[in-house]
């Protein structure tokens, strides 16, 4: 319980300080709104994993022995987790790990996020692990409003635009938490001040154990944006800081290329084509996919719905088709806009790195999976084109309470 404890009063002086929350009972209407939002969904995807789960799969189950965790990445987690105090990772030889294909690097760099779900399960049910990320994408939409000037259509359009990330969030997986620290390191530099590297520290050591490519890209993109403008002693700072960083996070990165250069051979061999083929349809899935279309055909399909043999959760697929749905409108204002887009990239170093960030994202995944990745992997190009809908919709203001 400590770990919500802090949470929450993270959360709540981080919206008293955005003027959303007033002591002791007065809040922004559409800040409740997302947590009005959040709590049903949370309601309902309990809901629909009980269904099938009890009624479809297994009757003997039970709300209290049920497993909720049913996609593998989170099973996986969950696992580590429970156990984590008997864990021996750090000493264990690589010819001994249950998983052939970890390496000893790739098999600790996620033990920061193990320890925090360890520390969440402690006198908890596991649903605990389905809710503590949630603080996170209220963190990502606080941010997101303070970087927009307190915009309060970035408040009114969230719920309606990203229930994909509460749903995401009830998943026990790392990307809320890394898709938070990336744009907080942003927010960071947006303008830098050297009190600032008491928490860009701190930040990049998290990225680096979840994801450590994201850090290098990171911390290159911030050097170039940021290097112009700097003080002397400044860019001797960041770039010890970088340098440091990223001499640990190398071998990381050099075990996710060999793994990229293996499946987009494996790509090549079996579909045929060539790599210039491959990675140009890789853009177009990482962009436009899912197709809404075909997810609604998915949906509509009686044996789906009866038997769920996929073991698919249909409220997670609807949120996809809304994710994609106005992505595809958003996509339109933008090819019509481009002047005013690009203007609004360079309207501050927040949407510069950004932008950098979203487009090297893509690009990294069209290289390692194809464009064929899920959807969580997809987000930082949406993020920006939400923010930037929103700043046309509505010149920021101040919002009343």
């Amino acid at each position: 319980m400590l770990v919500f404890l802090i949470l929450v009063t993270i959360l709540i002086i981080t919206a008293y300080y955005s003027k959303l929350f007033v002591p002791p009972y007065h809040i922004n209407k559409w800040f409740l709104v997302n947590i009005v939002v959040a709590g049903l969904l949370f309601t309902f995807h309990i809901f629909e994993i009980m269904y099938f789960k009890t009624v479809i799969l297994d009757s003997s189950q039970t709300f209290f022995n049920a497993n909720f965790f049913t996609v593998f990445d989170e099973l996986f987690f969950y696992e580590k987790m429970s156990n984590y105090p008997t864990s021996s990772r750090f000493l264990t030889p690589l010819s001994q790990l249950q998983d052939a294909k970890l390496s000893f690097l790739f098999n600790i760099k996620y033990e920061l996020y193990y320890i925090f779900g360890f520390l969440t399960l402690q006198f908890s049910h596991p649903l605990a692990l389905k809710l503590v990320n949630l603080f996170f994408v209220f963190f990502i939409l606080l941010l997101l409003y303070s970087v927009s000037n307190r915009n309060p259509k970035i408040l009114m359009f969230f719920p309606i635009c990203f229930p994909y990330l509460y749903l995401l969030s009830f998943t026990n997986m790392r990307d809320m938490q890394l898709i938070f620290f990336s744009l907080f390191l942003f927010r960071m530099v947006d303008p830098f001040r050297k009190r600032h590297l008491l928490l860009i520290i701190p930040i990049c050591i998290l990225i680096l154990s979840y994801r450590p490519i994201m850090l290098f890209v990171s911390l290159f993109i911030i050097l170039i944006v940021l290097y112009p403008s700097l003080k002397k002693a400044h860019r001797y700072i960041l770039l010890t800081l970088a340098g440091l960083l990223c001499i640990l996070s190398a071998p990381f990165i050099v075990i996710n290329f060999r793994r990229a250069t293996i499946l987009t051979i494996q790509a090549i061999t079996n579909g045929g084509g060539s790599i210039t083929s491959l990675y140009l349809q890789g853009i177009f899935k990482q962009l436009l996919a899912p197709v809404p279309i075909s997810k609604i055909n998915y949906l509509l399909n009686p044996a789906n719905i009866d038997t769920n043999p996929k073991h698919t959760l249909h409220i997670f697929e609807s949120s996809r088709i809304l994710l994609m749905s106005w992505v595809y409108v958003a996509y339109g204002v933008v090819l019509f806009n481009l002047k005013s887009f690009w203007t609004f990239i360079r309207s501050s170093q927040f949407n510069v790195c950004l932008f950098w960030f979203a487009l090297f994202n893509t690009l990294m995944y069209v290289i390692y999976m194809g464009g064929m990745g899920s959807s969580r992997n997809k987000l930082y190009p949406f993020i920006l084109i939400f923010l930037y809908i929103a700043d046309r919709m509505s010149p920021p203001e101040k919002t009343s309470i």
